[in-house]
């Protein structure tokens, strides 16, 4: 049996593609709901804290 010229999304690695794209669709889930939440000044202000804070 020949070798599928692309082993990128081999069974092996559909769990973990589907588990990146759960986590990355969470944190936009989440981002938008801050969004919602606390209004476009304060959501740009606690990101901007938050990237300081990291460096």
């Amino acid at each position: 049996m020949a070798k599928p010229a692309n082993d990128a999304f081999s069974p092996s690695t559909r769990p973990l593609v589907i588990g990146m794209a759960a986590f990355f669709g969470a944190l936009a889930a989440a981002a938008g709901i801050m969004w919602a939440w606390f209004g476009t000044k304060l959501f740009f202000e606690m990101v901007a804290a938050g990237i300081a804070y990291c460096f």
